[in-house]
């Protein structure tokens, strides 16, 4: 078991050091930190300028939405990376476990997800005035961490797709404008038409966010919970969709000789 678990953070560490092409100093600062801030600051502004009211709504939203900056286009890139780069084939073409493989390529990136949400609402506090009179710090923190799960797990699902086309930026922008317009994060989830509301419920993020929002007005973690658990289910349906195409990728890969040397 010990060594299960050893392999697979020594599998977890080199798909994040080999694929990863923000992990120098200036992209990593920029897209944790710097990248994040300027899209919350846009919409602050926005907000403030256009009379809505309440932006705090909107920098809570955005603390969230940098989850969603580093998450996506990083885990799409690292994707289309591994078949751009050859390295995929070689996966597909080893007796390695593909649940461990599929979920390992998502540990990396994990911590990026809450380090950038910490720094965000530091930034938003103490340049944009964010009110955190009332936050409750465990129950931001529990919200955080369950969102970000979330996140990541359809960042997971929708890398496959990038490492199929070899277009990470189509991915990584479907993943972004879809998060952005249909969780909450700028338009209140009941204020979209009843379709679209359908899906919103079906995404990560838009229980979670319930969550967090709860937590900057003093709830507990036991009086969101209903949301966390709803939030987990849906990371959770992700998860198994996202190793379920994986799986049929790979068989694919194999019964076809596609993904070799990023050509088919």
């Amino acid at each position: 078991m010990v060594d299960r678990v050893q392999n697979f953070y020594l599998q977890a560490y080199l798909s994040y050091r080999g694929l990863f092409h923000w992990l120098t100093p200036f992209p990593y600062f920029s897209n944790i930190v710097l990248a994040p801030f300027l899209t919350l600051f846009n919409f602050i502004l926005i907000g403030r300028f256009a009379s809505i009211g309440d932006v705090d709504r909107f920098g809570i939203g955005m603390v969230v939405y940098a989850i969603v900056w580093i998450y996506v286009g990083g885990v799409t890139q690292s994707f289309s990376n591994d078949r751009s780069g050859g390295t995929l084939h070689l996966l597909f073409g080893s007796p390695a476990s593909r649940a461990s493989a599929y979920f390992a390529r998502g540990v990396g990136h994990f911590y990026n997800g809450p380090l950038t949400a910490v720094s965000t609402t530091l930034l938003a506090v103490l340049l944009i005035d964010l009110s955190v009179g009332d936050l409750n710090y465990l129950t931001y923190a529990v919200a955080v961490v369950v969102i970000s799960i979330g996140i990541l797990m359809i960042s997971l699902l929708l890398g496959n797709f990038a490492a199929l086309y070899q277009d990470w930026f189509l991915f990584s922008s479907i993943g972004y404008g879809g998060l952005l317009g249909l969780t909450g994060l700028i338009i209140p989830v009941d204020r979209l038409p009843t379709a679209l509301e359908v899906i919103a419920n079906g995404l990560p993020i838009t229980h979670g966010l319930k969550a967090l929002r709860g937590a900057f007005a003093g709830d507990s973690v036991a009086s969101v919970a209903p949301d966390l658990l709803l939030e987990l289910a849906v990371a959770g349906a992700y998860a198994l969709v996202g190793l379920a195409v994986f799986t049929l990728i790979d068989r694919a890969a194999r019964q076809r000789g596609i993904l070799a040397g990023g050509e088919e």
